[in-house]
């Protein structure tokens, strides 16, 4: 850093507000000036006062309005990252000094899929937290690595801490951090009364006739199912149901005549409530049950011990 830099750069920091950089940094996130006033219990005109002391102190315009509303510019938007790192860094802090001054206290925000919730793998975690630290608060999230790309959007704005979930590709995201605890068959599913579970022979030729139940275009097991039926030489047959509630998908396999996908642990989870048969379909590929960090963020303590209980109950899902 040359000395000019490093002498504008003191000079900013000495002059940066941290109730400044907390308004730009929710007027980004909800893209508007008037709920982020709403949010902060400020004025829109105070609003607006941050944010030009913003601009001023750093000498370059950090939004601008568009059609969606305000938007950061290419100024704006780098310095937002590093912003949200700060608040960041803050908050784990404070939820690190919790967990000091509280041994196995502490809060921890994870974030999860529901094909990855219903197949009991998250709970069976809590249960391992909270018999280790009774005390540790968690805050589970729905999201989702179900489609084939998906963005992690909860863990980049660092609303989640971690997210689980089943993730189908390596990761080429320098940003990300993809730990895979384990891997699992995807099964072809029906119910006790469908005549594919009374059936002797079950192959690909003769499900291509059958009523599926399958998510959307984007989703990881849908394509595995495409590509086994493509193998086969059999044309992909298009579900007569489409939806991502395996509530709902365990309903319909208790009407006869459908059949759907499901993970190997979400099959034997559902097993002690539903009455449904896996049919002897190889899908020929296994699924990644994966753990998504950020690569540069430091976790606060709490994070790393419910990490770690994911950890115990993946080896104990593959044992």
């Amino acid at each position: 850093m040359s000395k000019d830099l490093e002498t504008i750069s003191r000079r900013a920091i000495a002059r940066l507000k941290l109730r400044d950089m907390q308004v730009f940094l929710m007027v980004n996130r909800f893209g508007s000036m008037a709920k982020a006033a709403q949010y902060l219990s400020l004025t829109q005109p105070a609003i607006s006062q941050s944010i030009a002391e913003l601009e001023h102190v750093l000498g370059y315009q950090l939004l601008e309005r568009g059609p969606k509303g305000v938007v950061p510019t290419i100024y704006g938007a780098k310095f937002m990252e590093r912003v949200a790192e700060i608040f960041d860094n803050l908050e784990s802090g404070i939820r690190d000094i919790d967990f000091l001054s509280n041994p196995g206290s502490g809060l921890v925000r994870v974030g999860g899929d529901m094909s990855f919730i219903s197949s009991g793998l998250m709970s069976k975690i809590i249960s391992d937290v909270e018999e280790k630290f009774p005390n540790i608060r968690l805050e589970i999230i729905e999201t989702t690595t179900r489609t084939a790309k998906p963005d992690y959007k909860e863990l980049r704005d660092r609303q989640v801490d971690v997210i689980l979930g089943r993730i189908s590709q390596a990761n080429s995201d320098n940003e990300l951090k993809i730990e895979t605890l384990f891997e699992e068959d995807l099964y072809v599913v029906t119910g006790k009364d469908s005549p594919w579970a009374k059936s002797t022979k079950v192959t690909f030729q003769s499900l291509a006739g059958a009523k599926w139940i399958l998510a959307s275009v984007d989703n990881m097991a849908r394509s595995l199912v495409q590509a086994a039926f493509k193998a086969n030489k059999i044309p992909f047959p298009e579900p007569q149901i489409t939806t991502y509630s395996m509530q709902l998908r365990m309903q319909l396999l208790q009407e006869g005549g459908y059949v759907t996908v499901m993970s190997e642990t979400g099959f034997h989870h559902a097993r002690k409530t539903w009455d449904v048969r896996r049919l002897p379909i190889d899908l020929g590929q296994k699924l990644p049950v994966a753990m998504a960090t950020l690569k540069h963020r430091s976790l606060p303590a709490a994070a790393e011990t419910f990490m770690k209980s994911a950890r115990i109950v993946a080896k104990m899902a593959i044992s």
